[in-house]
């Protein structure tokens, strides 16, 4: 089968979302199946052969329309398009199979209108409260996006059954069409060492991820230390936070690292945290239980039923 995976985040880019997708393209490829991939991507990101970046370097509207041209371009070849969002590459993938013989599949591992609105600041709730609330004309206008992809999709695929029920009344005969299938949950390894006293977040610097809390919770325990890696837009707060707490010595940032180091680092944490808000299915989880390292989650999350004795979920 030609399979055309469309996603937001890729290689060299950092995240879950990231690793996920790359992972499945290997699988997929071990199986017999091609696959290409178009992504959204850094201007300094360089494609091949199989992966074609779209710059995010755009404007919202040019680059909706690179990355939808860039889709039609593979549309012919693809038997299925496998999109990883509804809005961001999830329009252009509607909009690409257009009068082609592509199938659209849409996988939901997270909420794109949720997140935006999160980190706009357009709300404060948790995802399973948010579609309950009151819609600005903006938001409308994204979810009336929503309506239309999902018409055009011949199957959803959620990341967790938390998510899909929570679709079930806003999205109704939209999602009648779907099924769930679950992060493959890893073989829990005796922990070989007892780790040192810090606590490890790896991921993107953004609002919802609350790393604000975080810290703030660190500099109330006496002599609790605090790795954080990654990168994103909330960094420069994060930097300005831990200077007024005076927590130099005790909470550091490191750039995005490699996997290899990323596990290294995981292996010697006192426990792995997910501080957010709302996280439906996070990848660096599973990466801290598969070595045997404790892991903080929040109550807001699609792994509470399947890994409450891996887990502690905190508010």
């Amino acid at each position: 089968m030609n399979i055309l995976i469309t996603t937001g985040i890729y290689p060299p880019a950092i995240g879950g979302p990231a690793t996920y997708t790359h992972e499945l393209v290997s699988l997929l490829r071990q199986r017999g199946h091609k696959v290409r991939v178009v992504a959204y991507a850094d201007k300094s990101a360089h494609g091949d052969d199989e992966v074609r970046f779209v710059s995010r370097g755009a404007n919202v509207l040019q680059r909706y329309r690179k990355a939808t041209a860039a889709i039609r371009s593979w549309t012919n070849w693809a038997d299925i398009v496998y999109a990883h969002d509804l809005v961001s590459i999830g329009l252009p993938s509607a909009l690409a199979i257009r009068n082609t013989k592509a199938k659209l599949v849409v996988r939901l591992g997270g909420d794109f209108l949720w997140e935006k609105a999160f980190n706009a600041g357009w709300t404060d709730v948790p995802l399973e409260k948010y579609h309950a609330q009151p819609k600005s004309l903006k938001e409308k206008i994204y979810l009336a996006v929503y309506r239309y992809v999902l018409r055009r999709c011949s199957h959803v695929i959620f990341s967790t059954k938390w998510q899909q029920k929570m679709y079930e009344k806003p999205f109704g005969e939209s999602i009648a069409r779907s099924s769930v299938v679950e992060n493959a949950f890893p073989a829990v390894l005796k922990r070989t060492n007892l780790g040192n006293s810090e606590l490890l977040f790896a991921g993107r610097f953004i609002r919802l991820k609350n790393i604000s809390a975080l810290i703030r919770a660190v500099a109330s325990v006496e002599g609790a230390q605090l790795r954080l890696s990654g990168d994103g837009p909330e960094k420069n707060t994060l930097r300005r936070l831990i200077v007024e707490l005076d927590l130099h010595d005790r909470v550091h940032i490191e750039p995005k690292m490699s996997h290899a180091e990323l596990f290294t680092y995981i292996e010697n944490a006192h426990a792995v945290v997910v501080p957010s808000v709302s996280d439906i299915s996070p990848n660096l989880a599973y990466e801290a239980i598969a070595r045997g390292v404790p892991v903080l989650l929040p109550q807001s999350c699609g792994y509470k039923d399947k890994l409450s004795e891996q887990v502690l979920f905190v508010d």
